[in-house]
């Protein structure tokens, strides 16, 4: 009879502690449970990316101030929306906290059905598709980014394991590389690189370090990560929103231009001015 008692008691604990706090934060490695306040909110806007502000989700109200990913889960039911005030980071990570391989997505989805699936659980993208989708809603934040990928020139003709993309977004002023898609920001010396200053690391074989944007369950070994860049990473492309452009080199340009014609190429120099105005690369 104790026995039963007892776990009566925990399971109705259990319920009530769970109804009380059925709304996670998360933010970079950061994961909270929130609770419910006593006071008035406005309705959940029908959309991804919202203003701070305090919000009624399943006929409770929750105050969401902080910039990050919100996560409201009751009877089977979840809302997810992204607080976005000034913080790039905010979206960025909870990008990656969003994309679970356990999840299906629709292949060549529109960005509104990917939002709309990221609002009621999770979604599962491949490297280009989560960057672009990633892209967008910080453009929409008025945040500058665009996609770069690494092109094994090796896997061309076989088309497998041919390449990876990454994104490059503009802050402090900078370039950084951020990869949604392995959950990692590549660092060197405890600073982020661009895009350039990675491949250039890759082809040097240098150390540098791998920063996790998220802390999930389907997070990859660093050293898997890094064999993957090394392997793919071999010539760079950044797109413009209209091609990809990489540096001409007569040893893979033609390679590189019958596998995608949307690959372009530059004479190093333009390209460097191009994308790296000001950088000081030669």
């Amino acid at each position: 009879m104790t026995l039963v008692l007892l776990g009566a008691i925990f399971a109705f604990l259990w319920k009530e502690s769970h109804q009380d706090s059925p709304a996670t934060f998360r933010y970079k490695r950061e994961s909270v449970k929130l609770k419910a306040i006593k006071d008035t909110g406005q309705a959940l806007p029908g959309k991804l990316l919202i203003e701070p502000g305090k919000y009624e989700v399943f006929g409770k109200v929750f105050n969401l101030e902080r910039e990050g990913l919100y996560q409201f889960v009751i009877d089977g039911k979840t809302q997810n929306r992204i607080v976005y005030k000034n913080d790039p980071w905010a979206i960025i990570s909870a990008v990656s906290w969003l994309d679970n391989p356990s999840a299906k997505s629709k292949r060549r989805a529109k960005s509104t059905e990917i939002k709309d699936q990221a609002m009621g659980g999770y979604i599962d993208l491949s490297c280009g598709n989560l960057s672009s989708f990633t892209d967008v809603l910080l453009g929409e934040a008025n945040i500058e980014s665009r996609s770069a990928t690494g092109v094994n020139i090796d896997a061309l003709a076989s088309k497998s394991d041919t390449g990876h993309t990454v994104l490059e977004i503009k802050m402090d002023n900078r370039w950084q590389v951020v990869d949604v898609d392995n959950n990692v920001v590549p660092q060197k010396n405890g600073k982020t690189m661009t895009f350039w200053e990675l491949l250039n690391t890759l082809k040097q074989k240098e150390n540098y370090d791998l920063v996790k944007l998220a802390t999930d369950k389907n997070d990859k070994d660093d050293k898997a990560i890094k064999e993957y860049y090394a392997k793919l990473l071999k010539i760079g492309l950044i797109n413009d929103k209209r091609f990809y452009y990489f540096v001409d080199d007569a040893s893979y340009t033609q390679k590189v231009r019958d596998y995608a014609k949307i690959y372009m190429p530059l004479p190093r120099k333009e390209w460097l001015e191009k994308f790296y105005p000001g950088y000081g690369y030669e």
